[in-house]
């Protein structure tokens, strides 16, 4: 059975030459016979082999004869028609050879991330450009030149640990939200406290909270804000922190706040008392001089106006001091005569005494400290404190209300002048007076809210300001102030007429706007479950508790018989405020622990599904869970400490380290880069000694840029040989020789395809393939024939290399004379038939790219065809059997780098589809990733 199976398959794995037998007995195993078997190669022992495991041999034996190669000169020589034959034949069997049946070519290949990917891996899993590969050993190169063949990448022992360290650093930079999972930041997070944290998650909330009332809960607002105003005022001071005394006092102030009947200005008050952090903002409580200094040029008056800030005093009196004009060139007049209307009083205070200013107690007593040595002369010598301060020499003095208006003097500039309120304190301890100074005339002289208030004593402005901070603070809180108010109670924010609970917001929030309610939701949970840290829980209770132990202590409020009270026994005995705290974080403490295990649990397998690029099974998030417990037994760390020490097994496991293939298939810049700077080689030129830096890179990015061009706008490859475009900056541009090319930064510049165009007319490969000082047309001519056409010449003799630049340097002859002596060489010949014509066509490049006219750059292939120059180089690898060897090479080289590994035999199949595809689809090469993609999903692999 066996013996009959393989006389079934060998008609078709071997597919003998029947037709071309004859003219390989006669010229080829004269030399290449099993006995003979010159340069180790066997034509007679290759064409009674099965033809496809050995393709790649008679593929080398077809470039050979069709080169003139073989049979060598001295040999007999076939006919052109028996020589077509030949290639013909075996350029047919490779294309159209059946493969056994059943035959499948092997599936992309298991194998560790090069640099290069682990790099994007990394940036595509945390949306940073963090830069690791360094963690990674060095990438190798498999005789295909591509950086990702499975045999060339391993992992040792310690390089496992150096990938430990990496995903320990990697972490760093990482922030675990309970919501929104891990997040990752450019700069590393460091060692955070978890209050602050907090804190940002508060001042989130809040950025999203007030737009949503704004918005959303205005005629709710609105309408708390006027029923606020038929409550008991009273019984609010006294709840607020003051007193029935302090009632009756200060109602009047903020009677023009919380007495209007209109929405629009009560919506607008409301607005201005939230949007300061001080809420004296809208009130706001001055020293007892104010400085104005207002622009009057082109103004015809200038108004004072002295309100009695509505707090019904029939005995405020004020004083503006030093009002003058101020004029181009630096002149200045006293602007009392200028008076056109007002009661106004010169050198004289109220009681026709003279003139003085209010002057703070504590002030005096500063200014005794520093000026008198004994306090029994104060009152004697201090001039600011006999007579009631000192005298001015200019001032006008009012009784508010008051409005004078000043002439504006022809060229006036500026008008300068001080406010100021009489020294009436023995007289009138509760003054208050407002102070405006405008071109425009105000439209009365009733109180302004929003306009700077002047209080005629110490005791009477903190009174004032604690009355205001206690009503407003609580009822109508500014963000910040609502900030603290969590930073203090966790998750009970206070709550007031216009300051809903973010759970109430949520709830009033319409359909229509279900972006803006999920997102408040989502950062309320956030916070929600940032303050259910069990730390964070634990820790605030203690204070709690501690704070009443301390109190009660101090009150004596219970007697121990030889002992401390415990926590349960001070819960007891605490208020009824801290004992409602202290039940919200009981509940905290109880559930915390689950919603933050559980969603540590939904992020880790998450972000597991993206770094492994599948999702994690039952077993591997039950091992990540145990790290995420072992991280929080010892009681100290927080839920981010643990996932994040999950996370870091997650980033170091074979499932995110190895990959089958691509891993970022269809990738433009990930081809360009990758496949075709590694196949083609630029990347070489980044660690090339010459030309200078600059230019350096200015190369690899043109040939960088100019791939990335045909992969993302699916441009021809044979583009690659010959376009009509580049990519340059000023350096390179200046470089080659090239003007009007501004600036560092790349762009596409059309050029003369007679001159440059394609990659070889690329500063980087032509660099490449030149020594430091001189061209190598050999160089260039191999690097044509492996890499853009994949048949390289056989490795030349041994010390041939040596003996040839030896005789080249001492010969004084050209570089063209140099190899044509070497060519006589028969040994050598065979090769540099092949190679040297190549490389002479692109002698009008100097060994850095740069065009020189001088070099004689006429040739012809080695089958007799004749090339000029450049251009016509490219014309001839355009056409015929160059241009299908171009386009075969790079399905070849496409294939072995999405799979990762050589190719075979048994990817022909593959490689025809591919080929096919290009030829139909003009050379695009989405085309022949499709066709690959096709095979792969159509299990057509093993």
């Amino acid at each position: 059975m066996v013996r009959a199976a393989a006389l079934i398959l060998t008609p078709v794995l071997c597919a003998a030459p029947g037709p071309v037998q004859p003219l390989l007995e006669r010229y080829c195993y004269g030399c290449h016979s099993s006995k003979a078997r010159t340069g180790s190669f066997d034509v007679e022992a290759l064409s009674k082999a099965d033809f496809l495991p050995e393709f790649r041999r008679w593929e080398t034996a077809a470039e050979q004869v069709f080169t003139h190669t073989m049979p060598p000169a001295s040999a007999r020589q076939p006919t052109p028609a028996e020589r077509n034959a030949i290639v013909s034949w075996i350029d047919r069997q490779v294309g159209t050879a059946p493969l056994p049946p059943g035959s499948r070519p092997e599936g992309p290949a298991l194998r560790r991330m090069t640099r290069y990917e682990y790099r994007h891996a990394i940036r595509k899993l945390t949306g940073i450009p963090l830069d690791l590969s360094g963690y990674l050993p060095p990438d190798g190169a498999s005789q295909d030149g591509l950086p990702n063949n499975a045999g060339t990448l391993f992992l040792s022992g310690p390089q496992l640990e150096k990938l430990l360290a990496a995903s320990e650093q990697l972490m760093s930079h990482a922030e675990f939200s309970p919501v929104g999972g891990l997040r990752f930041h450019e700069e590393a997070r460091g060692d955070q406290r978890h209050e602050e944290r907090i804190h940002e998650a508060a001042v989130r909330l809040a950025a999203a909270y007030f737009p949503a009332v704004d918005k959303h809960v205005e005629p709710a607002r609105i309408a708390g804000l006027q029923a606020y105003q038929k409550r008991d005022w009273a019984a609010e001071a006294i709840a607020g922190g003051g007193t029935a005394e302090d009632f009756a006092k200060y109602r009047h102030y903020f009677a023009p706040l919380f007495e209007e009947r209109d929405p629009e200005r009560l919506r607008a008050i409301a607005r201005a008392m939230r949007s300061h952090d001080d809420h004296i903002e809208y009130l706001r409580v001055g020293d007892h001089t104010t400085r104005f200094d207002v622009n009057v040029a082109g103004r015809a008056n200038v108004y004072l106006l002295a309100t009695d800030a509505g707090d019904g005093s029939t005995n405020d009196f004020a004083a503006w001091l030093d009002a003058t004009f101020h004029f181009a060139g630096g002149t200045s007049r006293p602007a009392a005569e200028h008076v056109l209307e007002g009661d106004v009083v010169r050198n004289a205070s109220s009681d026709r005494s003279p003139l003085h200013i209010f002057v703070q107690a504590s002030d005096l007593r500063g200014i005794r400290d520093r000026l008198f040595k004994d306090p029994a002369t104060m009152n004697r010598n201090n001039p600011l404190y006999r007579d009631n301060t000192i005298e001015w020499s200019s001032a006008l003095s009012v009784k508010a209300p008051a409005l004078v208006a000043l002439k504006v003097p022809p060229g006036a500039q500026r008008f300068t002048v001080r406010g100021a309120m009489q020294d009436l304190a023995r007289k009138s301890p509760a003054g208050m007076v407002q102070l405006v100074v405008s071109t425009q005339r105000p439209a009365s002289t009733a109180f302004i809210p929003g306009e700077r208030l002047t209080i005629a004593n110490r005791t009477q402005q903190q009174s004032l300001r604690r009355y205001y901070d206690n009503l407003i603070t609580k009822h109508f809180p500014s963000p910040t102030s609502w900030i603290r108010a969590l930073d203090d109670h966790l998750v009970q924010p206070a709550t007031g007429v216009i300051h809903l609970h973010p759970e109430e917001v949520i709830k009033r929030i319409p359909d229509t706007a279900r972006t803006e309610r999920e997102e408040l939701a989502r950062l309320w949970r956030e916070y929600v479950l940032l303050a259910s840290e069990p730390r964070i829980v634990r820790e605030r209770a203690e204070m709690l508790l501690n704070g009443e132990y301390r109190r009660l202590m101090s009150r004596k409020a219970f007697t121990v018989k030889g002992r401390e009270l415990t926590f349960a026994e001070v819960r007891e005995l605490a208020s009824q405020e801290i004992k409602d705290e202290v039940t919200v974080l009981d509940g905290l403490a109880g559930q915390g622990p689950r919603d933050l295990r559980s969603a540590a649990e939904r992020h880790l397998a998450a972000f597991a599904m993206r770094a492994w690029r599948r999702p994690a099974t039952a077993p591997e998030i039950d091992h990540l869970m145990g790290l995420y417990s072992s991280a929080l037994a010892g009681g100290r760390a927080t839920a981010q400490d643990a996932v994040r020490f999950a996370a870091q097994s997650v980033v170091a496991a074979p499932a995110f380290l190895y990959v089958r293939g691509d891993p970022m298939p269809g990738d433009p810049d990930a081809l360009a880069e990758q496949f075709i700077g590694s196949w083609l080689r630029f990347r070489e030129i980044a660690d090339h000694d010459q030309p200078g830096e600059k230019v350096r890179q200015a190369m690899y990015q043109e040939a960088l840029h100019f791939t990335r061009a045909i992969f993302r706008e699916d441009r021809s490859i044979l583009e690659f040989l010959d376009a009509n475009y580049t990519y340059l900056n000023e350096d390179l541009a200046a470089h080659y020789g090239i003007r009007a090319v501004r600036g560092p930064g790349f762009r596409r510049v059309t050029v003369d395809p007679a001159q440059r165009g394609g990659l070889l007319g690329m500063g980087a490969i032509l660099t490449l393939t030149s020594h430091p000082n001189r061209t190598s047309p050999v160089a260039r001519g191999v690097y044509v024939l492996k890499e853009l056409l994949g048949a390289p010449p056989p490795p030349p003799p041994p010390n041939a290399s040596n003996e040839f630049e030896e005789k080249s340097a001492a010969s004084g002859l050209s570089m063209r004379k140099q190899l044509e002596m070497h060519r006589a060489n028969p040994a050598c010949a065979s090769c540099h038939r092949r190679v040297d014509p190549v490389g002479f066509a692109l002698e009008n490049f100097d060994p850095h790219g740069r065009i020189r006219a001088t070099e004689d750059t006429r040739t012809a292939m080695a089958d007799g065809r004749p090339v000029t120059s450049f251009a016509g180089l490219k014309r001839t690898l355009l056409t015929g059997r160059e241009r299908n060897l171009f386009v075969r090479t790079f399905c070849r080289q496409l294939l072995a780098y999405k799979m990762g590994r050589a190719i075979s035999y048994h990817d022909l199949a593959v490689l025809r589809r591919m080929e096919a595809a290009l030829q139909s689809a003009g050379f695009r090469p989405s085309a022949a990733l499709r066709a690959l993609d096709d095979s792969l999903r159509s299990g057509s692999t093993r």
